[in-house]
């Protein structure tokens, strides 16, 4: 979950994943990291920034599609994605564009569409975990990603919203400087959002036994999941019967983890 106040005067660039898509579920990994995700069918459509998923070079998108029932796709179903790159003229650049739509003639199970967009230069600082260099992680490494990852989750169960926002600085203030947000206005918002829901919502608490490690990014990035694929990180509120699901992404560098989306 990120949580975004006023951006004003955002670079000279920016990139973003624009998308319609209707009556199937979803995922969007944008250089193999996931972005954005729904399985509730309907439709959206929508445009996110993506500055923090990319860097100079040759960059992927991918994206993952699967009905909505046993019966297999809708003859509704469909997805327009484009990655856009949009400079301080508002000029607007595709620089990916992938598309499916149902075709009774050739149905297929599930599909899968991916494509890479080049970007020739940014003009803000790469995003931490590409210094990250593991090629295979170790089970010291993942002693550390774990101890690291469980204390945030500490954090969010018993409520320390303080302590939570210390860890999540770092993190937050590389999102500002990248995002040209004022801090003294995102930081008081993000408090208050994060304390709302520490102190107003039930915390799900699962069993650190059914975490999965996993790993994106080529070995860059590490979180846990559940078998569904969610954050065992996870808020729920019985009135409106909503949850809340927290991702965290940690990298390492010299062998330290630092959550850093």
């Amino acid at each position: 979950m990120i949580l975004i106040n006023k951006i004003t005067n955002i670079l000279n660039k920016q990139y973003y994943l624009d998308f319609e898509i209707a009556d199937c579920r979803y995922a969007f990994l944008v250089n193999n990291i996931p972005w954005y995700n729904d399985g509730s069918g309907g439709s959206l459509a929508t445009r996110v920034l993506i500055h923090q998923f990319i860097y100079e070079g040759t960059n992927t998108l991918t994206v993952n599609i699967s009905p909505l029932s046993e019966n297999g796709f809708a003859y509704t179903t469909y997805f327009e994605a484009r990655i856009m790159e949009i400079d301080d003229q508002q000029q607007e650049k595709i620089l990916l564009e992938l598309k499916y739509r149902f075709n009774d003639a050739k149905p297929l199970p599930a599909y899968k569409g991916e494509g890479n967009f080049e970007i020739e230069k940014l003009d803000f600082t790469p995003a931490a975990w590409l210094a990250c260099k593991v090629k295979k992680i170790e089970n010291r490494q993942q002693s550390i990603i774990m101890r690291y990852y469980n204390k945030l989750y500490t954090l969010c169960r018993t409520g320390a919203v303080d302590s939570f926002m210390k860890e999540a600085l770092i993190k937050d203030k590389y999102f500002m400087e990248r995002f040209e947000l004022d801090p003294a206005i995102r930081l008081p918002y993000v408090k208050e959002k994060f304390s709302d829901l520490f102190t107003n919502w039930a915390f799900s608490d699962y069993d650190h036994t059914i975490w999965n490690l996993k790993s994106y990014a080529q070995n860059r990035l590490f979180t846990f999941e559940l078998a569904n694929g969610n954050s065992p990180i996870e808020f729920s509120n019985k009135l409106s019967q909503m949850k809340v699901n927290i991702p965290v992404y940690l990298t390492l560098v010299n062998d330290e983890a630092q959550w850093v989306l």
